[in-house]
């Protein structure tokens, strides 16, 4: 079961300085794909509201990464950009980077059961087999607007889904 899980509230609380672009490397995924089949536990820092936690690892230049631990476990890093080149360029890499990184595994549509939130721009999901049949890498670029003040926002997620 897939869900989609914000951590705005907690984003909030922490600094958000802009990322000039995302250097995420072949072994930045998978540590994080690994890490997910032990439910983060290595990674887990302080508690910042109930079920998360804020990440021990960061991917380079990430203004923010946590974990979440409910029912299924998640790992989540925001890259927030004033530009969409910019939030482009560091989509692009990581996209880049998990597509050769993560060759094996099948690329999905995004939330197959529920609609695309209208911030949407692109996504990319690539879903493991075998030993990471359960886990999932998304990365999304969306384009947030409040007031007037344009935020683009990317996302790299890894779901460790309870089956």
């Amino acid at each position: 079961m897939r869900r989609w899980i914000s951590i705005a509230a907690v984003v909030s609380g922490l600094a958000l300085a802009p990322a000039a672009y995302a250097q995420g490397s072949c072994s930045d995924i998978t540590r994080t794909v690994n890490e997910a089949r032990s439910d983060f536990v290595s990674i887990t820092g302080e508690e910042l509201a109930d079920f998360s936690y804020a990440a021990t690892f960061e991917m380079p230049n990430a203004s923010a990464c946590t974990i979440s631990v409910e029912w299924d476990s998640l790992y989540q890093c925001l890259w927030v950009h004033e530009t969409e080149s910019a939030a482009r360029t560091t989509f692009d890499a990581l996209t880049s980077t998990a597509a050769s990184c993560l060759a094996g595994w099948k690329t999905e549509s995004v939330l197959d059961e529920l609609p695309l939130p209208e911030t949407a721009v692109a996504h990319l999901v690539r879903s493991g087999a075998d030993d990471f049949q359960d886990i999932e890498v998304l990365i999304h670029l969306n384009r947030y607007e409040e007031q007037g003040q344009v935020d683009w926002e990317v996302w790299y997620e890894v779901y460790y889904y309870l089956l």
